[in-house]
């Protein structure tokens, strides 16, 4: 089982592991900014968690957790990297991530 389908998310985050239309929502924006050339393009990512002080989106694909810093454009960059995206490969590194911010 990936860390984050058991990381306990603090009250800055929006869990969206019980909120199916949260989760579609999500998924659709972040569908919506990525275009060719970024890491998560032709992958399908699963929203978790939306960070609610800043554009930011926690997701999943298999072990894989990204936080995706959206930009709420009407279209998909054609300018990879953005949007921005961190990779996080355990729950110390995500706490690290927003403890040090």
């Amino acid at each position: 089982m990936p860390w984050i389908d058991s990381f306990k998310f603090d009250d800055d985050f929006q869990d969206f592991r019980n909120d199916p239309e949260g989760e579609d929502f999500w998924a659709d924006r972040i569908t919506a900014e990525v275009s060719s050339g970024h890491p998560l393009h032709g992958r399908e990512w699963t929203p978790v968690a939306k960070y609610h002080p800043k554009d930011e989106v926690v997701v999943r694909h298999g072990k894989d957790v990204a936080l995706v810093h959206l930009m709420f454009t009407r279209a998909s960059s054609e300018h990879p990297p953005w949007p921005s995206t961190t990779f996080f490969s355990s729950a110390d590194e995500f706490r690290a991530h927003f403890e040090y911010r």
